[in-house]
């Protein structure tokens, strides 16, 4: 079952601006913590079409720490956050900027990223949404030359993530971070988001002039 294709375009619009506005009240947060602007949007919202599709997009993102987190409740997902070497650099230079971070100052940075953006999302899709739902507290990163089949502990079906890249611009540096960051929900969670969606909009596109 391909999800995205079973919505039409007007849905998958609803979807995405959702998602853009509500990951960009994560800008404050990133704000405080950073002592400069941010901007955060969406400008991709895909669905990976392949059986081996999370392992070819943490090749092709050259993936070298996956930081992992849960969404329970009424509805039940993973979200996975991918950063490549350039992606811990950039992050490093924002928030790091005259010392040297250790491993586990990188590794809590990182931690926080998830806990922002994921807690964000949930918080204000439940709001939205109308249903509840919590995150988890991400677990511990997961690096690359230690990742085995079995590490992401997925119960879900795998073979249809869907994936969205965050922006994150933070001024005056001018420093642009495009991160990936994956939902993968099973056939069941988002047929609900469907409907919800469908039945809060079937009259006046409401969550379009959110």
């Amino acid at each position: 079952m391909m999800l995205l294709h079973n919505m039409t375009s007007l849905e998958k619009d609803i979807l995405k601006e959702l998602m853009n506005i509500i990951l960009a009240k994560a800008a404050d947060s990133f704000a405080k913590i950073s002592k400069e602007e941010v901007l955060i949007n969406v400008p991709e919202l895909k669905e990976a079409e392949s059986k081996t599709a999370l392992e070819e997009l943490l090749i092709q993102n050259n993936v070298e720490v996956i930081i992992q987190s849960e969404v329970k409740g009424d509805i039940y997902a993973h979200t996975l956050l991918l950063f490549s070497d350039e992606h811990m650099s950039k992050v490093e230079s924002i928030f790091f900027k005259r010392i040297q971070p250790s491993k586990k100052m990188r590794e809590s940075l990182l931690l926080e990223w998830s806990n922002i953006l994921t807690g964000t999302m949930v918080t204000h899709l439940a709001n939205f949404l109308k249903v509840n739902i919590y995150g988890s507290v991400p677990m511990q990163p997961i690096y690359r030359d230690s990742l085995k089949g079995n590490e992401l502990l997925l119960d879900l079906d795998v073979t249809r993530p869907v994936l969205f890249t965050v922006n994150a611009l933070f001024m005056p540096s001018e420093s642009q971070i495009s991160l990936p960051m994956i939902l993968i929900f099973d056939i069941p969670n988002m047929e609900k988001i469907l409907h919800l969606i469908r039945e809060i909009n079937k009259d006046d596109f409401r969550l379009l002039k959110l």
